[in-house]
């Protein structure tokens, strides 16, 4: 009998040994594999070794983070995501991990800190907390805020909320005090409520923003949102619309319909109408006088449908999209940063002789003459790094779209589709609020390749800004039009998605 129950617990332990393989041959086997000179035969060593689950397998898995391509590096991350072990968790948090010299590989590890499914020391976080890296800065107050919210945070909190008030009040990066905003009312709502007050009264509009969405709601709504939906900021008055989303009165489109009147920025006038227009059910222009019609028909107890805001939004904006033949890219705001996609076969010659790059010429010098001159654009175009056309955004001038399209049609950039370091390039640019990227739809370059793991950064990225994330594929698969939609989702975007045919193309959802 302890023979058969030993068996079935070394199966439960190992499930790989499923295969017939005993654990030792399983782990040599993946080492094996994970020395292949191909990506993804490494990816799937590292996938097996997380299975195997053996210290031994996971401290190769660990290993795996330094891999020079993303694809195994990414694969490694989100596979110790998975830990199960406590004793291994404090191995990363300490010399192997967040006291690694490898930038990269602390990184990582402060995110799987706040993804794990186990208890979490706070100790070794915050005495990692500095303003040297804003970039693990900002990861670990993104793993305390996480971790504090699940109710997994061990030990004596003092260190890291004295350090998060510190950084709150201190940091030059107004991301990284947001990001410790954020934490610090996870981990102490009441020694948080002295840095909300004061960063909702204070000169940055960030801040102003990041208290808006974390301020707990009192029992007229979310008061600040309410408060601030005249910000001088759009960031701060997109913040203020995905409050008052949660508001279950007529009080809902009666706010609606007075900013939609008054706002001049266009992405956030979209946002306004899809709202309206979920609510409603009509599809009325961004006149409000129908809407005041509308709101005159609202008996005084009515109450908005259920459901997500961001997700009526969402849904609302992705019905009957329609493009005439050639690639159309959208214009659905004034403050537009566009990533184009320059790697791999979009410079390969087709049956027609014309390449996906003339394609994307035109379509880029559509979109650019049909701008108003009161949008502000700028073009990010990649391949193994981002090349931007200009720092930050510039008016759409006419000598502006001209000398935008002549430095793009000139353009011979070619590598790896580093997708990553460009959106985090166009995020860094406070005035963006969407971004569009046009893209085959599969990074390939860069220090990140998983689109799922991106899903997750890329919401934390914009989560103070409420930067809009779009992108219109081009020849992708339906697996890779999965994932940009879900990035679409997160972040209030659109996908859509183009197919070649022929001559051009035609488009499909």
């Amino acid at each position: 009998m302890f023979a058969i129950l030993l068996a079935l617990a070394l199966t439960s332990l190992h499930p790989s040994t499923l295969d017939g393989e005993t654990p030792k041959e399983s782990l040599k086997e993946a080492l094996r594999q994970l020395r292949d000179p191909y990506p993804d035969a490494r990816a799937r060593a590292v996938r097996k070794l997380a299975k195997i689950g053996t210290p031994e397998a996971w401290r190769r898995v660990r290993q795996a983070l330094e891999d020079p391509e993303p694809q195994v590096a990414d694969a490694a991350q989100r596979a110790m995501g998975t830990l199960e072990q406590t004793g291994t968790l404090s191995d990363w948090l300490g010399r192997d991990g967040l006291g690694d010299r490898d930038r990269w590989v602390r990184l990582r590890v402060a995110q799987v800190a706040g993804v794990v499914k186990l208890p979490v020391e706070v100790r070794p976080l915050a005495a990692a907390l500095s303003t040297r890296d804003v970039a693990l800065a900002r990861a670990l107050c993104a793993s305390l805020e996480s971790q504090a919210r699940a109710g997994r945070l061990r030990g004596r909190r003092d260190r890291a909320v004295e350090r998060l008030a510190g950084l709150v009040h201190r940091a030059r990066d107004p991301r990284l005090a947001a990001d410790a905003l954020g934490a610090l009312v996870a981990l102490d709502p009441n020694q948080a409520e002295h840095a909300l007050e004061r960063s909702l009264g204070g000169d940055e509009p960030l801040l102003r923003a990041a208290a808006i969405l974390l301020a707990p709601a009192g029992p007229g709504g979310p008061t600040p949102a309410l408060e601030h939906l005249d910000d001088s900021d759009p960031r701060v008055r997109r913040a203020c619309l995905k409050r008052i989303e949660e508001l279950a009165s007529r009080t809902l489109p009666e706010l609606l319909v007075e900013r939609l009147e008054r706002e001049e920025r266009l992405a956030l006038r979209l946002r306004i109408l899809d709202d309206l227009r979920a609510l409603s059910g009509r599809k009325y222009s961004d006149d409000v006088r129908p809407w005041r019609s509308w709101l005159a028909t609202l008996a005084p107890d009515w109450t908005p449908p259920t459901g997500d805001g961001e997700a009526r939004s969402s849904a609302e904006e992705g019905e009957g999209r329609t493009h005439a033949a050639g690639l159309r890219l959208p214009l659905e705001s004034d403050r537009l940063c566009i990533l184009l996609d320059l790697s791999g076969s979009l410079w390969n010659l087709r049956e027609d002789g014309h390449s996906r790059k003339e394609l994307l010429d035109r379509a880029v010098e559509e979109l650019l003459e049909r701008m108003p001159s009161t949008t502000h654009f700028n073009l990010i175009p990649y391949a193994t790094d981002p090349s931007p056309w200009r720092d930050a955004l510039v008016p759409a001038t006419p000598r502006n779209v001209r000398g935008a399209l002549a430095w793009f049609a000139d353009l011979r950039l070619t590598g790896k589709g580093n997708v990553w370091d460009a959106l985090l390039l166009a995020l860094d640019d406070p005035a963006v609020d969407t971004v569009l990227i046009v893209s085959d739809g599969a990074p390939t370059g860069g220090h990140r390749w998983d689109l799922n793991l991106m899903a997750e950064l890329i919401e934390r990225e914009r989560r103070w800004s409420g930067v809009a994330v779009s992108s219109v594929l081009v020849d992708a698969s339906r697996r890779l039009e999965l994932r940009w939609q879900e990035i679409a989702e997160r972040t209030g975007g659109h996908c859509e998605t183009m197919q070649f045919d022929g001559g051009g193309v035609e488009s499909r959802r």
